[in-house]
């Protein structure tokens, strides 16, 4: 049997329901665990073997739905991902530039929402991990810039945006990202995802390669990380505006707008499409695709499309549902 050589909308919507649910489903069993092991919650928090497990598990659940999928329904993750590991120097070191911009162009307009849920009482639900040691920043090195990086794009752009795709770049860019950002299930952790969702998938559209897109989100995590780890030796922050002010928000929202501007004009003008040999085999098997369904596009196309847009409804409404319950669960908490 010959593999899958593409994805569609359906795909996007089950691969989300899984990253979506799973996680919480594990997470649910290693709850009841560590509850019959910490007698307060207190305890469990600073335990390093709790901090290692919830910073890691989404992860694997990740790693496990990306191969389990494609495996079951007989895709080509390198092909249908569009994945080449030829990186174009000049590409390496915009994308690299992106991420900086990103990183210091939009933290104070995140810093502004922060204030804003802070004052609506919203706590966030994320783990913190130690950050103040060599050995905890190499820890976060690999396991919240590496791994994420590069499992969160194969799932989100090379299965999420491209079974999108046929809606329109924008509609799959949008969409796919806020799908990413839903899937942190963190009021705090819901704008920069958003926002660099899409920058991620505008990146991948652009140059055509996954590559690239991987490069933008690990080197964007690297800087937070290394940010962060700098910032426990000197105590500053890593937002320098005070974005409790007027003219703090006003700033904020400028030099967000420049950002977006900059990485825009990088992305538009500077960064070139990568030419591949998983670009022609893909072609080929969307002509094949559309040569086939010639004869029957009357009967056939519209209801399979309905089945899709279904899906993605479904996707989108559950994940919506699950992040509010957790909104609200920090609302009330």
């Amino acid at each position: 049997m010959n593999k899958r050589l593409v994805y569609n909308q359906e795909d996007s919507a089950k691969v989300f329901l899984w990253v979506l649910l799973l996680p919480q489903l594990v997470s649910l069993l290693f709850a009841c665990i560590f509850a019959s092991i910490y007698e307060t919650q207190e305890q469990m928090q600073q335990s390093i073997f709790y901090v290692v497990v919830a910073c890691t598990l989404a992860q694997a659940c990740f790693a496990f739905v990306l191969f389990y999928y494609n495996k079951k329904h007989n895709i080509s993750i390198k092909v249908a991902t569009n994945f080449n590991f030829k990186v174009s120097l000049k590409n390496g070191i915009l994308c690299a530039l992106i991420s900086i911009i990103a990183v210091f162009g939009f933290v104070n307009l995140v810093g502004v929402f922060d204030q804003l849920f802070a004052w609506l009482g919203i706590s966030s639900t994320s783990v913190n991990v130690p950050n103040n040691t060599f050995g905890w920043f190499l820890f976060n090195v690999v396991f919240l810039a590496i791994i994420p990086a590069i499992l969160e794009e194969f799932i989100f752009r090379g299965i999420v945006f491209n079974g999108l795709k046929k809606r329109g770049v924008w509609f799959a860019s949008l969409i796919s990202a806020l799908m990413f950002a839903m899937v942190h299930l963190s009021i705090s952790q819901f704008v920069y995802p958003i926002i660099m969702g899409v920058v991620f998938a505008l990146v991948f559209n652009k140059t055509g390669s996954l590559i690239y897109s991987i490069i933008v989100h690990l080197c964007n995590n690297f800087i937070v990380v290394l940010i962060s780890y700098i910032s426990n030796f000197t105590g500053r922050p890593l937002a320098e505006l005070n974005t409790s002010s007027a003219l703090g928000i006003v700033l904020s929202v400028i030099i967000a707008v420049v950002a977006s501007v900059l990485i825009w004009l990088i992305v538009k003008f500077a960064l070139k499409p990568t030419k591949s040999e998983n670009s022609n085999i893909v072609n080929v098997e969307h002509n094949v695709v559309e040569i086939e369904h010639e004869n029957e596009q009357n009967k056939l196309i519209t209801p399979n499309q309905n089945r899709q847009n279904i899906y993605t409804t479904v996707a989108l409404v559950s994940g919506a549902v699950l992040w509010l319950i957790v909104v609200i669960g920090g609302l009330v908490g």
